[in-house]
């Protein structure tokens, strides 16, 4: 899932350009798959370590570079390592906490950097992307979270691990 998420971003962008988000609002349309490679990282690093998480960059990038532009592909490519790299260091800290809990703190922490890195590579308006960015993100952290808590409840686990 997680090496989708680095082809799908630029790939949506690039065919749908920005979507609305709100009134008044639009965002990149690979955003909220940006949003989404928060928690498949976090699993990907659960599941096979981190120094493979990062070794999927180079065919994610070069599979995204023939689907999409290059000026997206090197905006989300480095928007992406810019986030990956505080956001994974802040996943394996916050681990022990529980998935979901931990999957919305790095989504903070990661939204503000992805939103600036990549505005200002893609050659974006900062201040015209960055409520929809934010937006786009909340409602898909809200989506993540509130099937985390839904799958927990199916397993009949109390805790969000």
């Amino acid at each position: 899932m997680y090496l989708a998420c680095l082809v799908a971003a630029p790939v949506l962008t690039t065919y749908l350009g920005l979507v609305p988000v709100g009134p008044g609002l639009a965002a990149p349309a690979g955003t909220a798959v940006s949003a989404l490679t928060t928690w498949a990282r976090g699993a990907a690093i659960d599941a096979y370590g981190r120094s493979v998480v990062l070794l999927m960059w180079l065919p994610g990038s070069v599979l995204a570079a023939l689907l999409a532009p290059a000026s997206l592909v090197v905006a989300t490519v480095l928007a992406f390592f810019a986030t990956e790299l505080v956001t994974a260091a802040a996943w394996k800290a916050l681990r022990p906490h529980g998935k979901w809990a931990v999957a919305g703190a790095v989504l903070a922490a990661g939204v503000v950097i992805d939103i600036v890195t990549y505005a200002a590579i893609a050659g974006l308006p900062i201040a015209a992307v960055t409520l929809g960015k934010l937006v786009a993100k909340v409602w898909i952290a809200a989506v993540v979270g509130a099937a985390g808590l839904m799958m927990c409840r199916f397993a009949g686990s109390a805790r969000l691990r």
